[in-house]
């Protein structure tokens, strides 16, 4: 990642304020768009579901509300954009918290400064005050359709999953050690600890799993944070999904408020009958592991390598781990879509990136065959003529925009790509790098012939 340029944002800083007034524009002088930032006599609208709007001003004393606009609204994003560049500042603070750091700068600014007085020092203590308010977060997420049966604690990639009945009491302990350093008064922290866990025990009830990891961020940005290992995790539990369950389980897993579950009710009429038809639409069974199914996992699917591989930084994995890291997020996505086209499209780009890695011409004769190879067995040559065929199906989502397709092709088509994960990850000790994987392959004697 490049680091940012302090002239960069110095620049877009002036530029803020040369467009900054207290008069709203008019909508013919807005230009690019227009940015408020709320001060003395503006109003706030707060709207909850299901409740009417309530209204009120803000304090009437303070900086004067403000109103960026045209260059100066393009000038506000492009020094959000270069402080996003800064490594820590791109991955480790929200763009909402810079932008809200922002807004205070330039209020503190606006009336009072010149532009020959904002320099690099002005953007240099803004830098610091958003870096320093990163700090080790411990956060805690819930799972939706996972169930851990008899599994009191999963590892997986930095996370621990863990049953919600047993996770719960754990972080409503951790909430509670931080008001007793934090409130003021024996009263306030009783007040908070019962509320937090009023709140904790509502919010996780309805899910029966809870993820828990450590974070170094801003507190508005860990969750996202959480949120993207939590995906990370799950995609590669979900490429298993049909190994462990049924075709027609739809055993979906994902983050709280990601998995449908409920009954479509259809009411059919006629001059002559009537009917009533009810369908079971998203998830419909959960995705239940057990010890057995665990050790299964890692003994036969490598999931303990998918593990290691979730566990490291990304510019730490060679070409291979991270050709296995991205594949298995395409096809775990894949398998919890409910489109076909989408289907297909997931499990080979997933591959693609598997074992392609880059472009070039005859593609699709050459992911058939490393496919095949990887693949194994003794039917080599009939598995390569059956991928090509499956791998063809992408051409025609992408291409020709077809949607609709055979319900065995794409369920072929994934277990195909699923197959080809695992012998993969099952044979890292062999190919240290996707280079390695394809020269064992150019070494086999068998060649396609169309």
């Amino acid at each position: 990642m490049p680091n940012l340029s302090k002239d960069k944002l110095v620049k877009h800083l002036k530029g803020m304020l040369a467009d900054t007034t207290e008069q709203q524009p008019r909508e013919d002088q807005v230009g690019p768009g227009v940015h408020m930032i709320g001060g003395a006599g503006s109003v706030v609208t707060i709207q909850s579901a299901g409740m009417p709007a309530v209204s009120g001003q803000m304090a009437s004393e303070g900086p004067p509300t403000l109103f960026v606009s045209g260059e100066g609204f393009a000038a506000r994003q492009a020094f959000l954009d270069e402080c996003q560049l800064d490594p820590v500042l791109g991955t480790q603070v929200s763009r909402e918290f810079l932008a809200t750091r922002l807004d205070r700068l330039v209020a503190s600014l606006y009336g009072t400064a010149t532009a020959d007085s904002i320099d690099q020092s002005t953007v240099r203590e803004f830098l610091k005050s958003a870096r320093d308010a990163v700090k080790e977060w411990t956060v805690y997420l819930p799972v939706d359709n996972l169930v851990l049966e008899g599994v009191s604690t999963l590892e997986l990639g930095g996370l621990t999953f863990r049953p919600t009945q047993l996770a719960v009491p754990e972080f409503v302990q951790d909430s509670w050690n931080s008001i007793d350093t934090t409130a003021n008064t024996p009263e306030q922290k009783r007040g908070h600890k019962f509320q937090l866990a009023q709140i904790a025990f509502d919010a996780y009830g309805n899910f029966p799993t809870t993820a828990r990891t450590v974070v170094n961020s801003e507190a508005g940005q860990a969750v996202q944070i959480t949120a993207d290992r939590i995906i990370a995790g799950i995609n590669v539990l979900r490429c298993f999904t049909h190994l462990l369950f049924s075709l027609d389980s739809r055993a979906y897993i994902g983050l709280a408020g990601t998995v449908i579950h409920h009954n479509r009710v259809g009411f059919l009429f006629a001059e002559d009958s009537h009917h009533v038809r009810i369908d079971a639409i998203g998830a419909f069974q959960e995705y239940v592991l057990n010890p057995a199914r665990l050790e299964h996992l890692r003994q036969k699917c490598a999931l303990s390598r998918f593990d290691e591989i979730l566990r490291k930084p990304a510019d730490e994995r060679n070409n291979l781990e991270n050709a296995l890291f991205i594949a298995a997020q395409w096809i775990g996505a894949g398998i919890n879509s409910s489109e076909p086209a989408q289907k297909i499209l997931h499990y080979t780009i997933g591959l693609e990136r598997l074992l392609h890695g880059q472009g070039g011409e005859g593609i699709a004769d050459k992911m058939a065959t490393r496919m095949a190879y990887v693949i194994g067995g003794s039917n080599v040559l009939s598995n390569y003529h059956e991928a090509k065929r499956l791998y063809d199906l992408r051409s025609k989502v992408a291409h020709t925009g077809e949607s609709i397709f055979p319900y065995e092709d794409t369920l072929k088509l994934e277990v195909m790509a699923v197959q080809s994960l695992v012998a993969v990850a099952n044979r890292m000790h062999e190919w240290q790098s996707q280079e390695d994987l394809i020269k064992w392959v150019e070494q086999q004697s068998f060649r396609p012939v169309e």
